[in-house]
This record gives structure tokens, sequence and C-alpha cells, in this order.
């Protein structure tokens, strides 16, 4: 498949909070409240990395569409993504390391959505981001 029309709608987002490799009793909330916000939203795939927290995180909202999280590698992340899906409205709950690496891989500008909470939804243009919309979910994270 040419890259070119591969695009589609990219949402990011930070695993939850934890404690350890596993979610806190405020990471399971924000999980669910993840699930909440996007209730409206048609998700055609929904990617972790092979980490518990990541797929934790993920859960409620594959639950509620009805999808299987599908664990890939954190390498090529949106080429991976879009390859297996094209044109589809993806989410990927990352970790800091694998979000910056995405953000660069996909020419987004500012910074990733590395604080517990914040949602990035991002049009792609092929395999690149073409604008950014920051938003948040969940309760506001302690300071």
């Amino acid at each position: 498949m040419d890259e070119t029309t591969m695009g589609g709608t990219l949402i990011v987002i930070r695993h939850a909070e934890r404690t350890g490799d596993d979610l806190n009793a405020d990471g399971i909330a924000r999980a669910q409240a993840l699930a909440d916000a996007l209730a409206g939203v048609e998700i055609d795939g929904i990617f972790t990395p092979a980490t518990q927290r990541n797929i934790d995180t993920a859960r409620p909202l594959a639950e509620a569409k009805e999808l299987e999280i599908q664990v890939i590698p954190a390498v090529d992340i949106a080429r991976t993504m879009f390859k297996r899906q094209p044109g589809g409205t993806l989410i990927w709950v990352g970790n800091k390391d694998n979000l910056a690496a995405l953000w660069e891989e996909i020419g987004a500008g500012g910074e990733p959505p590395v604080n517990y909470g914040e949602m990035f939804i991002v049009p792609m243009s092929g395999l690149n981001a073409s604008g950014v919309e920051r938003s948040t979910f969940g309760a506001a994270p302690d300071a």
C-alpha cells in the first residue's frame, strides 16, 4: 500500500497512573474515563506496546468498542498501525519514550501527550500529522 493513502486519525495518550507496572486506583479510574470520553467516537483499532500498564489502560475502551487490543513493537508505530488499518481512527496508548519517537515519526509539532489525562487527536495525511487537537480526559492529575 502506498503510504500517501494510509492517512486517517490517530488518537495518542500516555498510559494511566501506575504503581510499578500496574495501574493504581487513579489509573483504573482514568482508564474508564478514556472509554467514557471516546464513547461517541468510532474507533477502528487500539494499539499498545507489550507493557501491562498500557494494556490495562486500553482495556475498558477495547471492551466498550468490542475490539481486540493489538500489541505491537514500539518501532515505526504509525507505519505499523496504518498498514494494518489504513484510513482508520486508531489509538496508541504509549509511554514517555515511545510517545516521543511516535511524535518524531509523524512530524507533529510541540510535545507529545506525556502527562496523565492528555489526549491528542491527530489527523493524518499519509504518515504525517496535519494538525494536533489537544484535549484531556478524566480527573486532573495530582500535582
